[in-house]
């Protein structure tokens, strides 16, 4: 579950959104039903793990939104493209109290699941379960507060040609064409930062010796080898469609030990047992992907 901490996070970012909503479109008659022009209904759905849940609670109760939807589409952390979106490892049921007045429109959680595991298996598969997902309630809703996990945000942070990265309980504001199936930034409203989960100081010793950090800073070619003093090409290696969901693997990628590559993205910090820092790159075969910083090297 979310510690206190965690909530008061969750609290400052419904806040900051809250402002933003009020200025748009004047939220605030306890349903999420906008008094103002133009826009008529907001929803908030989360992902339907405890702490997603935990932190949509905050948000609803900041928004004076009284109805929840857990959505298994919003699962797309590293543990639910692994072992899958249904599994009692990353879906769990909260107590009353834990709601804190807040109604869950349904459980168990709306959505395909056969779909959403589908999706998840594939790059930019977040992106597509968001298009199906605004298609479905485009009718009942014009803004869609989504809390789901940072994997979901990087991914569409990706595909509208955004550096990848966000804070605990940050959001990014995004506009959902369903007829054209594209998704892109909604610039009137700022990016919210959101939380450090380290110090910036960790992510050096993470990361290692060996230029790594500066190759990242600078996002210049890296030379791709895994083993210590390899320069030669030889046994290739996969691109993970997830940092930290392994055996969820780009499909086609294949790197070659000496293989130079392009750095795409900052640097981000896996969670699970992976734990490691992931930089996204771009193969002379144009497939991109993630892989674990310490395999680049400077060229």
């Amino acid at each position: 579950p979310l510690t206190e901490r965690g909530r008061e996070q969750a609290r400052s970012a419904g806040a900051v959104l809250r402002a933003l909503l009020h200025k748009d479109i004047r939220i605030g008659d306890g349903t999420g039903t906008a008094n103002g022009k133009g826009i008529g209904d907001v929803r908030v759905l989360c992902s339907p793990t405890s702490r997603t849940i935990d932190t949509a609670v905050e948000i609803c109760r900041q928004l004076g939104v009284s109805h929840l939807t857990p959505h298994y589409a919003l699962n797309c952390c590293a543990a639910a493209k692994e072992s899958g979106v249904a599994s009692s490892d990353v879906t769990a049921l909260p107590s009353a109290l834990d709601l804190k007045g807040v109604v869950l429109s349904c459980w168990p959680p709306a959505g395909d699941i056969a779909q959403v595991d589908r999706l998840n298996s594939q790059a930019g598969g977040f992106v597509q379960s968001l298009v199906h997902l605004a298609a479905s309630t485009s009718t009942s809703a014009d803004v869609l507060v989504i809390v789901t996990h940072r994997e979901g945000i990087w991914e569409v942070q990706q595909a509208t040609q955004l550096d990848a990265g966000c804070g605990y309980c940050g959001f990014v504001s995004f506009c959902v064409y369903p007829t054209s199936a594209t998704v892109q930034v909604h610039a009137p409203w700022p990016a919210y930062k959101g939380f450090e989960r380290r110090a910036k100081g960790d992510r050096r010793h993470i990361l290692g010796a060996k230029g790594v950090v500066d190759l990242i800073v600078q996002r210049g070619r890296a030379l791709f080898h895994r083993a210590p003093g390899c320069s030669q090409k030889g046994p290739t290696s996969r691109l993970w469609v997830t940092p930290g969901a392994r055996g969820v693997w780009v499909q086609g990628s294949s790197v070659e030990c000496g293989q130079v590559v392009e750095v795409t993205s900052s640097p981000v910090e896996s969670e699970g047992g992976e734990d490691q820092v992931f930089v996204r790159v771009r193969c002379g075969s144009g497939l991109e992907g993630w892989t674990n910083a310490l395999n680049l090297h400077l060229v």
